[in-house]
């Protein structure tokens, strides 16, 4: 007998989340530019970040034509990209470069979806990506999201990146993001005996 799945959050109706999702609106526009194989992956978060938002924008990297209008839609606002890289700059509460972010109109965050290997092979390709201002976080960062291991403690899953640049840059509060990844690691950790979600 064929699984059933939830309409609304696309998971088995026997894991369905949706008793853990608050749907809210960021105060800034999201596209997370997401590698193919998350996409299918189950313990994916991007998914999770847009049953709370659905404005975010989830793109497949390997999509040339989607790409390509990305491109043309990002030329209108101030565009800035959550990447660890040579060139990004540090974010911490009521930085300097918070303060500078903050006072951008019509902002968009570009946040790069994968392990840390596929998000350095998005890197690798998309060089127009190394155009855009970008920005990691300083300090002791704490992930718990547990059910996906990582090589460094201090690795954020995509959608507690969201939520940490809405929490420092914005002062937003964040616990419909919180909640929903609590949801689904709640879930996963009652049924990992059993049937995964």
């Amino acid at each position: 007998m064929p699984r059933e799945y939830c309409s609304k959050c696309s998971y088995p109706t026997q894991t369905c989340i949706c008793s853990h999702i608050i749907e809210d609106r960021l105060p800034f526009n999201i596209t997370i530019l997401q590698h193919p194989k998350e996409s299918v992956n189950i313990k994916n978060t991007a998914r999770l970040a847009k049953l709370v938002d659905s404005n975010i924008k989830i793109i497949n990297s390997q999509s040339i034509s989607s790409i390509n209008a990305l491109k043309n839609e990002l030329a209108q606002y101030n565009v800035v990209l959550l990447y660890p890289n040579r060139n990004s700059k540090e974010l911490t509460s009521n930085s300097k470069n918070v303060i500078a972010i903050r006072g951008r109109a019509d902002l968009h965050l570009v946040v790069i979806d994968g392990t840390w290997r596929q998000a350095y092979q998005i890197w690798q390709t998309h060089t127009w990506l190394h155009s855009l201002p970008s920005f990691h976080f300083g300090g002791d960062l704490e992930s718990k999201y547990v059910i996906r291991k990582s090589k460094l403690s201090s690795q954020l899953s995509t959608i507690e990146a969201v939520s940490k640049f809405s929490e420092v840059v914005y002062n937003h509060e964040t616990s419909s993001l919180d909640m929903v990844l609590k949801g689904l690691t709640d879930i996963w950790i009652k049924y990992s005996q059993k049937e995964a979600p």
